[in-house]
């Protein structure tokens, strides 16, 4: 009854967008597309101001990260090629890891680390973890979706929020570790190797699935 009373009084695209997962899902990634260029632009530009190979690989990480959501929004009214572009984002997700490979090479041997000042850090915590529980949940949840583009898309921000998680550890180690470098070092090599290992797992499985789609619609075509 809720549902629709809201939708008699709200405006018609307004309650699309409540009530629709795709209508959600498609300007929550427009959003992330916008945000993670704004990151791009930022960390490139105080990368090469400040002469930092770290900014640089942060800019760079969030660029890439950008470039699979811009290809998931071009691709995702192309009904016909769902199973291939589900593919190509997999493959595309490698070179998400590679950077985030090189971005863990710099936390481990420069003992580099995200800052978040003050309080803020325990809002970033809330945040990176109500994040992470969302990506997963949705992940598990809708992948039974007929819209392919939109699953891929879901994979992509579980990628995004296992490097929250990175993150967030590298930041709490440095304000809470008492300036341990030894087992900072340790720590953010132990992360970055999981995070690397569940990204890579992720692709496969990613493959995988869209092979077994190919093979059921191949199929149903004979």
């Amino acid at each position: 009854m809720m549902k629709a009373l809201l939708c008699r009084l709200l405006p018609e695209n307004l309650s699309e967008i409540l009530f629709s997962y795709e209508r959600r899902s498609q300007l929550l990634l427009n959003l992330s597309l916008v945000v993670n260029l704004v990151y791009a632009v930022l960390k490139l530009g105080s990368g090469i101001y400040y002469h930092s190979f770290w900014m640089g690989a942060l800019g760079i990480y969030y660029a890439v990260l950008g470039g699979l959501r811009f290809f998931l929004l071009h691709a995702i009214h192309r009904p016909n090629d769902q199973t291939l572009i589900y593919r190509r984002t997999a493959w595309l997700l490698n070179l998400l890891t590679l950077t985030m490979t090189g971005i863990f090479v710099q936390m481990v041997r420069e003992n580099r680390a995200y800052d978040y000042p003050g309080v803020l850090i325990f809002a970033m915590a809330a945040w990176t973890f109500a994040n992470v529980i969302v990506a997963a949940v949705n992940l598990i949840r809708r992948q039974k979706d007929e819209n392919k583009v939109l699953a891929a898309a879901r994979c992509v921000s579980f990628a995004g929020a296992l490097m929250s998680i990175l993150a967030l550890q590298t930041a709490l180690i440095a304000r809470f570790g008492e300036d341990d470098v030894a087992f900072a070092q340790l720590m953010n090599a132990l992360g970055g190797a999981g995070v690397t290992a569940l990204l890579v797992t992720l692709s496969a499985l990613m493959i995988a699935r869209s092979s077994a789609w190919k093979s059921t619609d191949e199929n149903a075509l004979h």
